[in-house]
């Protein structure tokens, strides 16, 4: 198998900061506001008292993608709630990892709502990528028997090995969405276009020897007879804590620097003659290797090259696409409903149940297949 190449990149978190104004309008005839406003806050006296936090990596707030849809879904779960029920959601999404492991051991320690001052009677942690678990030491000691975690990407060959540090128990559970699907049809289509090339560039941010992907892409290229050494990994770095730590020190953008430093790769590979297979999954740089694409070939690159979760706005890649807004939304509302530890351990989704699709799903029916 073909060593993978190793980008030393740097990152700058990206703030993402969300507003809402909400404004009202009055006719002449609507009746005025009281002078004497009421100061006291009304009080949810008998309601189930619940929170979703949600805890996102440095910088990938605004991916146009990923985690911008779990952060839509999370509003939409708070907007869904019946009257019966209070919930709370809010977010973590710190410049560099101390500061996010400092917010979520406040977290774990401050179970009061800071408005109504009650005790919330059971809360949810979503940690959004897989290589979170770890963080889980930080807060572990000082959560509650009521509080529960989502880890997302992550399947119970992550959670079950983790929990015996951890000790959870069947508090700790982990969904995970599979792209086998749209990585068969991807080939389908490559095999229909008669591509040239026979290999497979995967482009991440970590090690995959390392952080562990659930998606199903190269356990899909095995299952289909392709061979290990045309499985090429490409990684940004090896580690999360390198990749963070390294990002904050320099300065940049990771979306510079994706573009930056895939310039250093051999000067033929994107070659207009030589095309390769690629699948890129670099979350919310994943712009920044579209526009050194761009830059390259302008406009005549063909679908060779596909985009994991990332809407593009010029629109020139294809992509697969997994829909964490609809299972999170989904999971979090049965969790609301089910009683404490009631969640299973492992949730799978993926093309056969609506949960992922990709371009050369909705092109089968034009290459007859």
């Amino acid at each position: 198998m073909e060593k993978s190449r190793l980008l030393v990149i740097s990152f700058v978190i990206c703030h993402l900061l969300y507003s809402v104004t909400l404004a009202s309008c009055n006719d002449d005839n609507a009746p005025q506001p009281d002078p004497t406003p009421n100061t006291q806050h009304p009080t949810p006296s008998d309601y189930t008292h619940l929170q979703v936090m949600v805890v996102f990596a440095p910088g990938q707030l605004g991916d146009n993608g990923y985690c911008d849809r779990v952060f839509t879904a999370a509003y939409q779960l708070k907007d869904s709630v019946g009257s019966g029920e209070a919930l709370d959601v809010e977010f973590i999404a710190k410049s560099s990892l101390g500061a996010t492991y400092e917010e979520m051991q406040a977290w774990a320690k401050d179970t009061i709502n800071p408005i109504y001052s009650y005790s919330y009677t059971r809360r949810l942690l979503v940690l959004t990528e897989c290589y979170m678990i770890p963080w889980l030491s930080h807060v572990k000691d000082f959560m509650r028997s009521t509080d529960e975690v989502l880890v997302l990407k992550a399947t119970d060959d992550d959670i079950l090995p983790a929990n015996e540090q951890l000790q959870l128990g069947n508090r700790l559970h982990a969904m995970s969405i599979s792209l086998a699907q749209s990585t068969s049809d991807f080939m389908d289509y490559l095999k229909y276009k008669k591509a040239k090339s026979s290999s497979y560039t995967i482009l991440r941010l970590f090690n995959d020897t390392i952080i562990h992907y659930r998606d199903s892409i190269c356990e899909t290229f095995r299952k289909e007879g392709v061979a290990e050494d045309s499985i090429i990994h490409i990684c940004v770095t090896d580690t999360p804590e390198e990749l963070y730590g390294s990002l904050e020190e320099m300065k940049a953008s990771l979306n510079d620097v994706v573009y930056q430093k895939s310039q250093a790769l051999p000067k033929d590979y994107y070659s207009r003659d030589n095309y390769p297979n690629c699948i890129i999954d670099l979350g919310s740089g994943n712009p920044g290797f579209e526009s050194l694409l761009i830059s390259i070939l302008g406009n005549k690159y063909n679908n060779n090259i596909v985009l994991v979760d990332t809407e593009i706005p010029t629109g020139q890649l294809a992509g697969f696409e997994c829909y964490y807004d609809m299972a999170l939304l989904r999971w979090c509302t049965s969790w609301m409903r089910q009683p404490l530890n009631a969640m299973p351990a492992m949730e799978w989704h993926g093309a056969w149940d609506g949960y992922s699709t990709s371009y050369f799903s909705f092109m089968k029916e034009y290459m007859g297949y």
